[in-house]
């Protein structure tokens, strides 16, 4: 018997939400998307581990802020 079902329209459940994230941290830095995207996923999410659960969202934010120079 079938108890759920899940689609994933895009992204790993809504990943919608981290591009336009992205792109509104674009905006506002002056940076371009193609650098910040490189920054937040490449880097923290996955060389520093923050998808798997390695460094906390703290680090995230952090490190976003320190790579934008926003305070």
């Amino acid at each position: 018997m079938i108890k759920a079902i899940l689609f994933d329209y895009g992204g790993v459940y809504g990943g919608e939400g981290f591009s336009a994230l992205l792109k509104r941290l674009a905006k506002i830095s002056g940076k371009p998307y193609e650098f910040i995207f490189s920054l937040a996923f490449r880097k923290i999410c996955i060389e520093d581990g923050f998808v798997a659960g390695k460094v906390p969202e703290e680090y995230f934010w952090n490190e976003i802020l320190r790579g934008l120079n926003l305070s």
